[in-house]
């Protein structure tokens, strides 16, 4: 488990970053977006508010720790890391509603946070069983990656995974933006978007409807059983400034 030390000596990493970093960055003049979910993460226990006007508060499991110092002004949460149980009081849980879910349309999922976890989930809703498919955010041995699956188990995932650039791991204890996107024909991910090592990549291939009932777990798995190679807990070890997921209105990964 990574110790509040290591994290706190983090900070140093974290401070470089100005407070409008806190902030998503808008990927071109002409992107537009209407968000359906805006968590700053700075309440105290049990509630995390939703800014976006919509309502999507959320419960703060009693072991993530609120007002937790970003280093540039801020606060986020911190989320302990692996245990070798299930216990949802390490998550941020988010009721299912249909503004979570892609359905069929272009959906972009981002996220703030910095960690020295090697294979933590960020966040997701849903899990690779589940009827109606999933998306998730996760880190792959350090290099973050972008999962989306459908209703009939077609599943696009991107990332940097194996890139030689060093730039494009994430577990270094610095902050880091991620910004995950499925649209119309390609998955898109998005890192460390308005800085000088920003870096983006697309898989083309379209993914069918994303409708499932479950609610939006933050910080790791709803559901785990270490005994299980494919249920393991993954629970992220680190920080999270902000969450923010938005329906695009001009996708500006369908390119690729």
């Amino acid at each position: 488990m990574v110790g509040l030390a290591m994290l706190a000596a983090g900070v140093q990493g974290g401070a470089a970053a100005s407070a409008a970093a806190r902030q998503p960055a808008a990927p071109s003049a002409t992107y537009q977006a209407t968000v359906m979910a805006d968590w700053q993460m700075n309440e105290s226990p049990p509630t995390m508010v939703d800014d976006s006007g919509n309502g999507l508060d959320g419960y703060i499991g009693t072991s993530v720790v609120t007002n937790w110092a970003t280093g540039d002004g801020g606060t986020g949460y911190h989320f302990a890391g692996p245990l070798n149980v299930q216990n949802r009081e390490r998550l941020v849980l988010v009721d299912d509603t249909p503004m979570l879910d892609p359905g069929t349309d272009t959906y972009s999922v981002i996220v703030r946070f910095r960690t020295f976890g090697s294979r933590p989930n960020i966040l997701q809703k849903g899990q690779s069983e589940d009827a109606g498919g999933y998306w998730k955010l996760v880190i792959h041995t350090g290099w973050p990656r972008c999962h989306y699956r459908d209703e009939n188990y077609n599943t696009k995932a991107i990332g940097f995974v194996r890139s030689p650039d060093p730039n494009a791991k994430v577990n270094d204890g610095d902050w880091h933006t991620l910004r995950c996107e499925r649209n119309a024909n390609s998955v898109c991910v998005y890192l460390d978007e308005g800085t000088p090592t920003a870096m983006s990549n697309c898989i083309q291939g379209s993914i069918g409807l994303i409708d499932n009932k479950w609610p939006l777990s933050i910080g790791g798995k709803m559901r785990c059983d270490p005994l299980r190679a494919s249920t393991t807990c993954d629970y992220f070890n680190g920080d999270i400034d902000w969450v923010r997921i938005e329906r695009p209105v001009a996708p500006f990964g369908s390119s690729g």
